[in-house]
Formats: C-alpha cells, sequence, structure tokens
C-alpha cells in the first residue's frame, strides 16, 4: 500500500545497502546487536518499508555479513574489500541490476525513516538538473554542530549541496561551543542516503578521488569535486545512526520509546543473489 503523498512513478528503484566490515572506528559493525538482532538486517527492515522500492541488495565485503542477510531472506552481494568507498561499492552492486534510480542507504542506519527514502527518490525525479539528491536536517546544539561524527552540509539558495564536512560548517565562532543554537542560525546535518541517477552511479568508479574527499573521507565531494549537483531538501530529524558502539544503547532506546518492530526482510527479489 502506497504511503500518502508519495507520487505514483514508473521509475524503477533499486536500493543498495553497503555494509564494509572493517571500519575503522567500530569493526564489524553491520553485525552488531541491536535488541539481539544485528544491525545490518534492522536497516534492511526500515529500506522494506519504504513505498518507492522494487529491489533491496545489501552490498558487503565479508562472509559473515552476507551469511547473515541471506539466511534472514534477504538479498546480498560480495564486492571487493579495497573500494575506496560506499558508493563504489553500491557501483559495483549495481552493475548488473537494470535501474533508473539508485538509492544508497549507509548500513549504519538502523532506524532511518522509511520515507526519507522516498523523499530522496521524489526530489531527484522533480529536478532533472541534478545528478542525485540528499537530505539534512536541522541541528540543534551546538555540541552536535563540534562533533566530528555528525556530517555537515553546506546548502545553496536553489537547495544544492555547496560542501560537506566533518567541521561546523559555515563556521560559528570559537565562542560558540555549547549549548542550543538560537533561531535563525541554521545549520544543517546530512541524512546518510543518496539517490543516483544509474547512469551517475556507474561513472562515480571512473571518477579520481578529489583530495577534499581523502581528506575529510566523505565520498560525495567526489561528485562536487567533477562538478556535479546534488539535490539537498530539509527533513525533520529522525533516528540515531551508529558510528561508535556506543551509539548502540542510543539506537536500542530510540527503537523501544518508538516501538519500531522488526519484520521479516522479505522484500522482492528480481534475480538470483551473487556472490
Amino acid at each position: 500500500m502506497k504511503r500518502r503523498g508519495m507520487k505514483p512513478t514508473r521509475a524503477t528503484v533499486v536500493v543498495v545497502i553497503p555494509a564494509r566490515y572493517a571500519s575503522t572506528r567500530f569493526p564489524g559493525k553491520p553485525l552488531a546487536l541491536i535488541h539481539g538482532t544485528p544491525m545490518i538486517l534492522w536497516t534492511y527492515n526500515r529500506a522494506s518499508a519504504a513505498s518507492c522500492t522494487n529491489r533491496i541488495v545489501v552490498a558487503t565485503d565479508h562472509e559473515d555479513i552476507y551469511d547473515t542477510v541471506r539466511k534472514a531472506g534477504g538479498e546480498a552481494v560480495m564486492t571487493a574489500t579495497d573500494l575506496p568507498s560506499g558508493s563504489d561499492r553500491v557501483a559495483v552492486a549495481a552493475s548488473g541490476i537494470d535501474a533508473d534510480i539508485v538509492v544508497n542507504i549507509q548500513g549504519d542506519e538502523p532506524v532511518i525513516n522509511p520515507g526519507f527514502i522516498d523523499a530522496a527518490v521524489e526530489i531527484l525525479l522533480g529536478d532533472p538538473g541534478s545528478d542525485a539528491s540528499t537530505l539534512a536536517a536541522g541541528i540543534r546544539s551546538y555540541e552536535e554542530l563540534w562533533d566530528e561524527n555528525t556530517v555537515k552540509v553546506l546548502i545553496d539558495r536553489f537547495h544544492r549541496a555547496i560542501y560537506f564536512s566533518r567541521a561546523p560548517i559555515p563556521y560559528p565562532g570559537d565562542r560558540c561551543r555549547t549549548g542550543p543554537i538560537p533561531d535563525g542560525d541554521r545549520f544543517y546535518r546530512h541524512i546518510g542516503l543518496y539517490a543516483y541517477r544509474r547512469s551517475l552511479l556507474m561513472e562515480i568508479p571512473r571518477m579520481e578521488q578529489s583530495r577534499a574527499e581523502r581528506i575529510e573521507k566523505l565520498e560525495q565531494l567526489r561528485l562536487l569535486d567533477h562538478g556535479r549537483n546534488i539535490a539537498v531538501r530539509e527533513v525533520p530529524l529522525g533516528g540515531p545512526s551508529v558510528d561508535v558502539p556506543g551509539d548502540i544503547a542510543r539506537v536500542e532506546r530510540y527503537i523501544a520509546e518508538h516501538e519500531i518492530a522488526l519484520k521479516a526482510v522479505s522484500k522482492n527479489t528480481n534475480g538470483a543473489p551473487g556472490r
């Protein structure tokens, strides 16, 4: 059943969830247990609740993640361990998939709002001048603004991304370190998903990594460096992502408070899963 507000579309939309095992800050993160269930299955579950998706695939470099998804009834593909970013992993996984739009959802977004996926796709379908789309939410406190685990995005008046950074952008001044951010001072955190036109996604592995991407360790900067447009829309602040082990408790509290149920991961599949 379609969610209210979701416009019908004939576009074929595939969600690919990159899930790398060797995270620098949290090794084995996709398999970390949240209320007793591996995080990757929570992310898959939330993606399956979106209205616009035709297929969901986990792209991983580790047999245990692959087996976890497959045993739960989901679709997974194996990819190389040495890919430079999640978008490169998504591109490899989607290379044999027929789709108009490919949505990249970070595997560490176990409570992402399914409506955000629909929103990112709608944005891209309604903006032919953009090559990709993503979402942002307002930052409420200076503590969050200065947290390097919170990726910030600077947006122009045409709702396109200017820059992404782990640092505060625009710079708020040294005195602004704690407390709530005053009304009128707008800072945005990036929500961990992208909707790509498939043609662009297939180009990403051939694009040279930008210096900013290597320094910030933010793959979306490669697109900006190559002159591509990323449409950005503001959405309400959603649930927490998982960057470090301490975030698991926050996610578990959020799940309990919002009574989020884990359902079977049985969305689609169109084609046999691969290794």
